[in-house]
């Protein structure tokens, strides 16, 4: 018998809900949620196939502190060639697997760095860019939304305190540091006010926004007070008063400092900076957006923000999130090589999370449904029908990479936050979860039949369904659902109601 026959079969045994890692073929559908969306069928179908995609990510390598783990596609299981992990990529692969957490190991992958980096551990991989961005604690606070798992949030915080340990690690890195866990050297430093960087490590390799000299990057500081943000949450959440308060002073530095230093009242926008003379670069690209997510403007300038920055001239228009502005000599409008005008799954999603984040959600769904359009419109009609690593910025094609050749196909990776998490969130309206508080909070938008069945967080299922007025909800336990703003007490079983 071999190791996965075995393993199905003591699953069985022990009638365990959690299905097996890494089997060929496809997931099981019915541990997936299911979407229900009647008025563009298409969505559901890229759906399954992002899921399908994502199936070929989940590998086996008992040299990692956690397997079976999310790689990104560049490990050869088979060859053991380039065997490494990427920071950037893990963070924005468990943001999708945060909706099937017992079938995609994402927030287990991340271990893959929290030991290695900060307790010494072995890896049997390389960790690419360990100075890539550092966002852990948002995405481990978007998990335990889902799973209610105080017992990890202890640990990050307090019996092995990784969370506050990484946010240090980042701070304190040095140029040219090299480590046991890695084959590159630094590029992150503190100087005085900010970060400098590079474009491979902040994940952004050849943006224009370095051309002409250092600068200090906006995305770091934001992504550090972002850090700093969710850290003081999950302490509050595990009753660890101290990391709290120390982190509530952190988040309001780094808000200052980029309030002080960063924020651009002429173009009312979040820019880098040059490092010689501190003024601004005024390279417009969805990094500005990380301040956002961070929760650093005012709401009256996030809404000023987002009207310059998603102008149509600029990163808006019908296919919006352009890497940088279209009004830049960098643009790259035919293809968008990479990042220079490509449309990247990662920070567009970013950019739609901020702006909810500073309360413009109806602008979060209209960006939202437009990227939505572009992908379906490019799987449905460009042979291969599949799903990419980055998408053009003028047309409804795959994006170029820098040499003018087609960018990397069946992307999920990353890729799969559009077709799943973008879906669920901003076109179904699953807003938000909360495992511990037992809330889902879902806006009917929809004029047809739309849903989500086997919407799992914390130890309840339930199915979401509205059709012609009537909502349908059926639940293995007592939960509170806000529909469209309105407090509804579902319980055990099914039950209908009419939506006002």
């Amino acid at each position: 018998m071999n190791k996965w026959n075995f393993g199905l079969w003591v699953v069985a045994l022990l009638g365990l809900a959690q299905v097996g890692y890494a089997l060929p073929g496809t997931p099981d559908r019915e541990q997936l949620p299911e979407p229900v969306y009647d008025e563009q069928p298409g969505y559901v179908d890229l759906y399954w196939k992002a899921w399908d995609l994502a199936w070929d990510h989940v590998k086996e390598d008992d040299g990692l502190v956690q397997s079976p783990y999310m790689d990104e596609a560049w490990y050869s299981l088979t060859t053991g060639k380039d065997g490494r992990i990427w920071i950037w990529d893990t963070e924005f692969m468990a943001l999708f697997c945060k909706y099937a957490p017992k079938v995609f190991p994402g927030i287990q992958s991340l271990d893959n760095f929290y030991g290695p980096i900060l307790d010494g551990k072995s890896s049997s991989q390389i960790i690419h860019h360990p100075d890539n961005p550092a966002f852990f604690p948002w995405v481990e606070w978007e998990y335990y939304k889902f799973t209610g798992d105080r017992a990890r949030i202890d640990t990050l915080i307090t019996v092995k305190g990784y969370l506050p340990r990484y946010y240090d690690f980042f701070r304190n890195l040095k140029k040219k540091t090299r480590f046991p866990f890695s084959d590159q050297k630094v590029k992150l430093e503190f100087r005085e006010i900010g970060f400098v960087w590079g474009g491979d490590q902040s994940g952004m390799d050849n943006s224009p926004r370095k051309d002409n000299g250092s600068i200090l990057w906006v995305d770091a500081l934001g992504e550090q007070a972002l850090a700093a943000l969710y850290i003081q949450k999950l302490a509050a959440e595990v009753g660890n008063k101290e990391v709290e308060k120390r982190f509530c002073g952190e988040y309001k530095r780094l808000c200052d400092l980029l309030n002080r230093y960063y924020w651009d009242k002429q173009d009312h926008c979040y820019y880098d900076l040059y490092e010689k003379d501190h003024s601004f670069t005024r390279i417009l690209t969805p990094a500005s957006f990380w301040a956002m997510l961070a929760q650093v403007p005012s709401r009256a300038n996030a809404q000023k923000m987002a009207r310059f920055a998603l102008d149509d001239k600029r990163l808006g228009g019908e296919r919006p999130w352009k890497s940088v502005s279209a009004a830049d000599k960098a643009f790259v409008k035919n293809g968008g090589q990479y990042w220079r005008g490509g449309i990247w799954l990662p920070t567009a999603y970013m950019g739609i999370k901020a702006l909810e984040a500073s309360g413009q959600q109806t602008l979060a769904d209209e960006t939202a449904a437009k990227l939505l359009r572009q992908m379906l419109a490019v799987y449905q009609d460009f042979e291969p029908h599949t799903i990419w690593e980055c998408y053009d910025p003028s047309a409804d094609k795959p994006a170029l990479d820098k040499k003018g050749n087609l960018v990397r196909k069946d992307f999920c990776g990353w890729s799969a936050l559009g077709p799943i998490s973008l879906f669920i969130e901003n076109i179904i309206g699953i807003r938000e979860v909360d495992a511990g508080k037992k809330i889902v909070r879902w806006d009917v938008c929809s004029k047809g039949k739309v849903g989500l069945r086997r919407l799992r967080f914390g130890d309840i299922q339930t199915d979401l369904v509205c059709e012609n007025g009537l909502v349908s909800v059926r639940s293995n336990a007592p939960y509170t659902l806000l529909l469209n703003g309105k407090k509804k007490n579902i319980p055990a079983g099914e039950s209908s109601f009419k939506l006002k």
